[in-house]
């Protein structure tokens, strides 16, 4: 069973439209028993080294120049939403392996290959698709933080918290999120015990929402951002 994932960024807004089953429920859905959560000091504290926590202090006692405007905010959020939006969705688009899928959704022949040798091509979708996940969601968070910084004194104290974070916690996150390949074949296993010849669908099936899951995991971060940026434009109004 993989570490349990870092915590890197608030949870879901009120209001915000329902998204895909977060990754420590799906987890727990397929029958992990859930990790008991740890003070948030203790998640920070743990890989928080030195020199990061001088930046912390550091990014903390910078006295705030205001900078930006009502307008400025406004064109960051409107960015951003769209940013967000085109990311979803061509991410979305390259989970769906339109071959993979059709093999998939075929019956197993009598004499197939053993399970280790069909379950290579989920293996190396999950990973290419992680990466991308990663690659994607990492550029977001960057350029994010570049619209925060000049649109509000404390939105660009925030962003340079979150640059800091973002190094510290990058090393436990990745780990963390590596065990997902073991996860996945466990569940093949599963899935043969149980139906011999119909386990691939089953499994495509569990991939996808893996990766959805993995997303929205990975999205926190920004989307903690976004939420301050959209309160600090909802009070200019």
């Amino acid at each position: 069973m993989p570490p349990p994932l870092p915590t890197s960024a608030s949870a879901a807004a009120p209001g915000r439209p329902a998204g895909p089953l977060p990754l420590a429920s799906l987890l727990r859905q397929w029958g992990l028993p859930p990790v008991a959560p740890q003070p948030l000091a203790r998640q920070l504290g743990d890989p928080l080294a030195w020199a990061d926590a001088i930046q912390l202090s550091q990014a903390l006692a910078t006295p705030l120049h205001e900078v930006g405007d009502a307008a400025s905010r406004r064109r960051a959020l409107d960015w951003a939403e769209a940013a967000l939006e085109r990311l979803q969705s061509e991410l979305a688009a390259g989970f769906h392996d339109e071959l993979l899928a059709r093999e998939s959704a075929q019956p197993l022949a009598d004499h197939a290959p053993p399970l280790a040798d069909l379950l290579t091509s989920y293996r190396l979708h999950l990973s290419q698709q992680q990466r991308q996940i990663a690659g994607r969601v990492t550029s977001l968070r960057e350029r994010l933080r570049a619209h925060l910084a000049g649109a509000s004194a404390p939105l660009a104290r925030l962003a340079a918290l979150d640059a800091v974070l973002e190094r510290t916690l990058a090393a436990q996150e990745r780990s963390a999120l590596a065990g997902l390949a073991t996860l996945l074949a466990r569940r093949a296993q599963a899935h043969e015990r149980d139906t011999p010849r119909h386990w691939p669908a089953r499994l495509w099936a569990d991939l996808q929402q893996l990766l959805q899951a993995e997303l929205e995991l990975r999205l926190q971060p920004a989307l903690g951002l976004m939420d301050a940026l959209r309160q600090a434009v909802a009070a200019d109004d």
